[in-house]
């Protein structure tokens, strides 16, 4: 029972998940999962928020770039009113907009890195680095042949990525199917072996 509840501080469920059903080294599949950011992954609903909040935001910023340009027309006696009271109204103004700046960039990077752009799964794209990663960091090879009869994957990493699209019910772009094993087992494998390069 204490090993259990260790499992459960220590592990994510959906690590648990994967190791369990692919027979990986929990901690080698933590780590992975970790690495491609699986836990900070966001929804297609989160997604849409993220976009919108972000036009928002730039409209917010050109507000206040037209509240700045608005002060400075104003006449002397408002600024010397302001002045006499101890406000800065154009520092006011430039920081509120410095803040939205910030704001703006963090969510052009989340945007960026859960990216929907030319109909890409990102659930799909997330699940088979994860398990591309996983498959480098246990040794095992990657490979993605097919047969040519019935278009299945024909190899140990390829049948894993369609368990994988099973296992955690990822939808294909007409929800009714899974997504392209191949074309995003392509794109997994050839990130999974520069992020090896680049730690070399």
């Amino acid at each position: 029972m204490d090993q259990e509840i260790d499992l459960n501080e220590r592990y994510d469920k959906d690590v648990q998940k994967m190791a369990e059903h692919f027979d990986f080294d929990l901690d080698i599949v933590q780590e992975c999962y970790e690495h491609c950011c699986v836990p900070a992954t966001i929804d297609d609903v989160t997604y849409k928020v993220a976009q919108n909040d972000l036009k928002h935001i730039i409209s917010h910023q050109k507000s206040l770039d037209r509240a700045l340009r608005t002060y400075d027309q104003l006449s002397d006696i408002v600024k010397a009113i302001d002045s006499l009271s101890g406000i800065n109204t154009p520092q006011e103004i430039s920081q509120l907009l410095s803040r939205a700046k910030q704001i703006e960039n963090i969510l052009k990077r989340e945007i960026s890195r859960n990216s929907r752009a030319k109909g890409a799964i990102i659930n799909a794209q997330i699940i088979a680095k994860w398990l591309a990663l996983v498959f480098i960091k246990s040794g095992r090879r990657i490979g993605l042949g097919v047969h040519g009869s019935t278009g299945k994957p024909s190899t140990i990493y390829g049948k894993a990525l369609t368990k994988a699209f099973d296992l955690f019910d990822v939808k294909g772009q007409d929800k009714h199917n899974r997504p392209d094993w191949r074309g995003y087992g392509d794109e997994a494998k050839k990130w999974a072996e520069a992020q090896l390069n680049h730690k070399k």
